[in-house]
């Protein structure tokens, strides 16, 4: 049973994990035996998951309910977790949000949303966890980053900014932790297929140029599945998933950024500012609907 379920008894928090990537982990490490806390804001997407997961016979699905935008909340609910779930080790910070549109229009509450869901909630949460996981000396903290954290990224500079400061962030605490068994890893993802924030901007902006790399959200899954696969063999730090030139272009950001840049500006820019035009021509309609309906 433990070959063909190499991950039973482990439990893993998964953020985010009503939808898209969040799900397809979930779904994933039940598969290999897991036993995953779900944790979203939509509970029928919840338990329809977890359903699914009862039916396949593997690893168990627990359903959490809660908003991660709720600062005052994400504390008091990560520490009952802890009380609740004695035996989690892995947690995979997946739940966040993007928002590409010129920074100079940005609605003030839109930049602060999205560090309070990408950056904020993930800091909070580590923080009711961690005296219950260096308490047992095990874990791993999985950081689902993004290859926007790592390279030029126009018109999203506030998403880069959140997810630079998960890097950021993983990387220091594997060191201030590194006399412990304690893992800790971001997932860099370039543009993602399937389920992945790509997916929406294709109808509007077309795909991606080479340069920003693209994989897939099943891809992406996988490599969150295979850092706990890896056991006592995980080492901390980052994980580039992608196919295409995102390897390279990161390598070239740190050696060389003025070249990476002027790259940036001529093959990147034009793509994103397609996706930030829609974005604002998506808000300018939502306003006119709201107008005509105050008028009727």
């Amino acid at each position: 049973m433990s070959a063909a379920l190499p991950l039973r008894g482990r439990v893993a928090l998964v953020t985010g994990a009503s939808r898209g990537i969040g799900a397809l982990t979930a779904r994933r490490l039940c598969a290999l035996g897991a036993d995953v806390i779900a944790a979203a804001r939509s509970r029928e997407a919840l338990e329809a998951l977890g359903a699914e997961v009862t039916a396949a016979g593997a690893g168990r699905l627990w359903v959490e309910v809660v908003d991660l935008s709720d600062e005052g909340a994400i504390f008091s609910w990560a520490s009952s977790l802890a009380a609740r779930y004695p035996a989690l080790d892995a947690v995979v910070h997946n739940a966040g949000v993007d928002d590409f549109q010129p920074s100079a229009g940005a609605a003030p509450e839109a930049l602060a949303a999205q560090v309070r869901l990408n950056l904020t909630a993930p800091l909070l949460i580590n923080r009711a966890l961690l005296p219950a996981l260096l308490a047992r000396d095990a874990g791993v903290l999985i950081h689902m980053s993004s290859a926007a954290g790592y390279v030029p990224t126009p018109f999203g500079a506030v998403y880069s900014a959140t997810k630079a400061g998960l890097w950021a962030y993983s990387e220091a605490l594997a060191v201030e932790y590194a006399p412990t068994r304690l893992r800790f890893v971001t997932v860099h993802p370039s543009f993602v297929h399937g389920s992945g924030m790509h997916e929406r901007h294709k109808e509007t902006a077309g795909r991606a140029p080479a340069l920003l790399g693209a994989t897939s959200d099943e891809a992406v899954a996988a490599a969150v599945a295979r850092c706990l696969l890896r056991g006592a063999r995980l080492r901390s730090g980052p994980v580039i998933v992608n196919r295409g030139l995102t390897r390279p272009f990161v390598v070239l950001v740190h050696l060389w950024p003025a070249l990476a840049r002027w790259l940036s500006a001529r093959l990147v820019r034009p793509y994103l500012a397609r996706v930030a035009g829609a974005h604002d021509e998506r808000a300018t309609s939502g306003e006119k609907m709201k107008d005509a309906s105050r008028s009727g």
